[in-house]
């Protein structure tokens, strides 16, 4: 890397560096070379020799402790910057560096005060230090699970970060946002709240707020708390925007105990009853977050002598349910890389088929665990396996006995390498635990009959167990009990939020209008918006109040992407449906995909008729469009995969026969697809023995195609499902 002379000095004198140390421009730029050319040795040795003629010069010392910490001599770098901070302690580029260091050597706790410093006073000096040392300590939230502070910590990284390194930082901030896994409230932006006051207040809550900027949550949550706690003259709307913001940021910090109790504060005295939810919304959140209200997704692994063996003997008990997998398609993921067999592990034996009337809650057997039985591998040692998981508990327990009783000697538990977190995949909800059971059906069960059963079972949850489920945040009370009372109003609507978030997660829709008349509580009133409204700037439970109809074009776009990305299925279709009835909106938009967004929804929903009317409305759509015959062909092809979902369907053959006169003469590679899907459903053949034409010359089947898939298959490429994780 060539070193610009006329830029400052990386000695950090202020000079630049034709004016300082010029004489040790051309060295410093071959060591610079080695290093970005990761001959990191090299350099090192390189500028042991600079050094011998240049001794004590700090960019020489500063470059050391690079060097040093590159090569994971992390105490030595330490100790060379912690020399050169006593002779200089305003070196900025030290500074950075030495929180870098402190950081990877002892942790976050015990360096936060050497980071807070670099990022109150580094940020214009070294940026993309910071912006560097920011994206490691939001990979250390994460992994503590302190999901806010790592996306905060991206946040700060993106406005440091150089333009080539800001693409990353995106799209790991598009991955927060869009991940289905964390709870909404906890995703998308949160922004410190604006303060108006008493001047001599006004001036210490703008030095707190620029602290929260700058990234020094800690000292900022500090202060934002004094003054919370000192003002008792203050109007009590006031002193909530101070705890609010204190809550804020302490869960930016990583100190989401204190986090909780702020905004629980902030929602006791906050004038507007939304803030006041919301805020105490993710102040629930992050009570569940404790490790008390997990319960883990855990792994049991054996050793397998016999894979054989061990496969027949689970294919001949009741209480082991084979899963189907599918050869992959592609050479990504090769198939030997995939389990021999997957079983369910069932708390009953498994069934046959079984007529529609049949099918119910009671009747379906629960799946209590998984099994994946690997081959191993002998070229590279790997040994056949078997691993059991599932979410901790009773279940699992009784699913672990029962798959070492069937298997015996022909398995041996396999005790951990390191800890006990290499058993873990994650975990559920306590409180939610209902939502992530899954009931295994007979073969060939209309998926229409499955989509029932699952809605059953949320139902049921939602609408009787849910609100006699006493809780903590509503002083022990159940929901019912609650209804009613004004001084759990604010916590029982934020309950009805999480419950609404752990129904998003798990796939399921909830009806929160319809809860908030149950338990007494107003429905989420609409936010004020105008022209001049910054939707970026909009949390997601402000987002998913906003009154569509009133919002400009652009808005409503702007709102569609936002859905997108975050996926709550009712807001997505609110703003699709929005679009859908603007021409204006359509022609911004790909019209194709509106439709399919709002087919697919109410398909998932199983509202049969709605997700009818939308193919239907994108059939007509696709006239005058480009390439027309081909986007109709799709959607023809989308409502037989929805009418496949019940076999029954007296659709379904006039539709089959259409498909098979109408297009299988134009592209003559749809007949084996159509003739597979007669035989897998057991369909009639509704098209009798009429020979088809020739294919229309110049007609290609589009690569691009969509096309269903059977409901017994499992895609090969795809995770392999785990208990608790849909």
């Amino acid at each position: 890397m060539a070193i610009d002379v006329y830029q400052p000095c990386p000695c950090g004198s202020g000079k630049k560096a034709k004016f300082c140390c010029h004489d040790l421009v051309d060295d410093m730029s071959r060591i610079a070379k080695l290093r970005d050319n990761n001959q990191i040795r090299m350099a090192l040795q390189a500028l042991d020799s600079v050094e011998k003629i240049h001794r004590g010069n700090l960019w020489i010392r500063i470059t050391r402790a690079g060097i040093l910490f590159e090569l994971e001599r992390v105490q030595e770098a330490k100790h060379v910057l912690r020399q050169l901070l006593n002779e200089h302690p305003d070196h900025l580029t030290a500074v950075a560096l030495y929180a870098t260091v402190t950081f990877s050597l002892d942790g976050y706790e015990q360096s936060k005060t050497v980071i807070e410093r670099a990022f109150k006073h580094c940020r214009e000096a070294v940026p993309d230090m910071i912006s560097h040392l920011a994206v490691a300590i939001a990979a250390h939230m994460l992994a503590k699970g302190k999901l806010m502070a790592a996306r905060q910590h991206l946040v700060l990284a993106m406005m440091l970060a150089e333009v080539e390194d800001q693409k990353p930082i995106f799209l790991e901030l598009l991955r927060f946002d869009s991940d289905s896994k964390t709870l909404y409230p906890l995703r998308g932006v949160h922004e410190i709240k604006q303060y108006t006051g008493p001047a001599g207040i006004q001036n210490e809550v703008n030095a707190a707020s620029e602290l929260a900027i700058s990234g020094c949550w800690n000292a900022a949550a500090k202060r934002f708390t004094e003054l919370a706690q000192q003002q008792s003259e203050l109007p009590i709307a006031h002193v909530s925007v101070l705890w609010q913001n204190a809550g804020l940021c302490r869960a930016w910090d990583g100190d989401e105990i204190y986090a909780a109790e702020a905004l629980h504060q902030a929602a006791r005295s906050h004038d507007d009853f939304e803030t006041a939810v919301e805020c105490e919304t993710i102040a629930q959140l992050l009570d569940m977050n404790s490790a008390e209200q997990h319960l883990n997704i855990v792994q049991s692994k054996f050793g397998v002598k016999s894979v054989a063996k061990l496969l027949t003997w689970l294919d001949d008990q009741q209480q082991f349910a084979r899963i189907n997998l599918v050869s992959p398609s592609g050479d990504d993921d090769p198939a030997d890389s995939l389990p021999e067999g997957v079983f369910q592990v069932l708390d009953r034996p498994r069934l046959g088929e079984l007529t529609k009337t049949e099918i119910d809650l009671d009747t379906l057997p629960v799946i209590q665990a998984q099994v994946a039985v690997y081959t191993g591998n002998t070229e590279t040692d790997e040994p056949a396996e078997a691993i059991v998981s599932g979410i901790e508990g009773k279940e699992f327990d009784a699913a672990l006995q029962l798959f070492c009783e069937v298997a015996g000697d022909e398995v041996e538990a396999v005790e951990p390498a390191g800890n006990d977190d290499e058993q873990v995949l994650g975990f559920v909800y306590k409180d939610f635990r209902p939502l992530h059971l899954q009931r295994h059906f007979a073969p060939k069960t209309p998926i229409v009959n499955q989509r029932r059963i699952k809605q059953q079972q949320w139902d049921h949850f939602i609408d009787v167990e849910w609100p006699r489920i006493p809780s903590t945040a509503l002083g022990g009370k159940p929901p019912l009990e609650a209804a009613g009372d004004s001084d759990l109003k604010v916590p029982l609507m934020a309950s009805l939020y999480l419950l609404d978030a752990a129904c998003e997660r798990v796939g399921s829709v909830f009806d929160l209008p319809a809860m908030c008349d149950r338990l007494k509580l107003p429905s989420p009133g609409d936010i004020e918006v105008d022209k001049n409204t910054q939707l970026n700037l909009l949390s997601i439970m402000q987002m998913h109040r906003l009154p569509t109809p009133k919002l400009s074009d652009e808005q409503v776009q702007h709102s569609f992407n936002r859905a997108l990305l975050t996926e709550h299925q009712g807001f997505l279709e609110k703003v699709s449906t929005e679009i859908a009835s603007r021409p204006a909106c359509l022609a911004m938009v790909d019209t194709n995909r509106i439709y399919t967004i709002l087919a697919e929804l109410c398909q998932k929903q199983s509202r049969r008729d709605e997700a009818f009317s939308w193919i239907a409305r994108g059939c007509e759509s696709a006239q005058g469009q480009n390439q027309a015959f081909e986007i109709e062909m799709n959607w023809r092809l989308r409502e037989l995969s929805l009418r496949l979902e019940d076999p029954s369907d007296p659709e379904l053959s006039p539709l089959l026969k259409y498909l098979w006169e109408f297009y299988v003469p134009k592209l003559p590679q749809l007949r084996q697809h159509l003739e597979s899907v007669v035989a897998l459903y057991e369909i009639p053949i509704p098209w009798g023995s009429a020979q088809v034409p020739e294919a229309a010359a110049g007609v290609t089947l589009n690569s691009g195609l969509w096309t269903p898939e059977s409901p017994e298959e499992v895609e090969t490429g795809k995770k392999l499902w785990i208990p608790g994780q849909d």
